[in-house]
Order: C-alpha cells, then structure tokens, then sequence
C-alpha cells in the first residue's frame, strides 16, 4: 500500500456533511526522479487517485462494502503541485444523490490544485 494515496479520512466538523483526508509528499519519493528532472511535481494520476480513495474510504464508511466505484467526472487539474507538499482532501456527498460525491485537493496553503466528481453504485458492478 502506498501511503500518500490512502489518507486517513473524518469528519470535517460536527455541522458539515464534509469528509477530509490528508496526504503528504516528501519530494523523495523514487517516481520524482522522472517527474521530472529538475522540477518535481506530483503526477496527476496521483492527485486524482488521493481525491478517489479519500472518497472511497468515505463511502465505505457510510454505505458498507456494497458500494462500488463506478465513474469520475469534470476530474480538473488546477495547477501544478511541487514537493514537499501537505494535502487535504474535501469530499462532499451530493444533497440529491448520496451516491455521488465531489472532491477537492487543496495545497498547503489552502488553494484548489484538483477537482473531481464520483459515481458509485450498490451491488455487483463487474460485468
């Protein structure tokens, strides 16, 4: 398991449907090596799988081992993201559709680097 791409998830607040999640980059990881050289960033892939498995984590937590993911949606990459970086994620359930879930990573200083929205479903989606 590769850690900064499981973060530990809770509650925003006591009032908030919000869920947040935490990642982290050192800037050694062995992948910035090639990503790239002389200029590190983290690759997009990363951020959306940080934005993906903070969501899945939630959902697992509210909905049981049921629910699958199914589909991303409007994924955003906002700006680019060097190491060392602390990143939180916000995951927010739908009003309308708790089975659909919009995510945001935000750098260290609290700016948007990523957005996305996830579908899951209930049962057995493999086909």
């Amino acid at each position: 398991m590769i850690e900064f791409i499981h973060p530990q998830v809770e509650r925003a607040d006591g009032e908030s449907e919000d869920w947040i999640g935490r990642a982290s980059f050192s800037g050694e990881e062995p992948f910035f090596a090639d990503h790239f050289p002389g200029y590190p960033l983290v690759p997009g892939v990363l951020l959306f799988e940080i934005i993906r498995n903070t969501a899945c984590q939630v959902m697992l937590k509210t909905s049981g081992d049921s629910i699958r993911f199914q589909e991303c949606k409007r994924v955003r990459f906002l700006q680019p993201v060097k190491p060392p970086v602390e990143l939180t994620t916000r995951v927010t359930p739908s009003p309308k559709n708790p089975l659909q879930l919009k995510g945001e990573l935000l750098n260290s200083a609290n700016e948007k680097v990523a957005t996305a929205s996830l579908i899951f479903g209930t049962g057995n989606t493999s086909e």
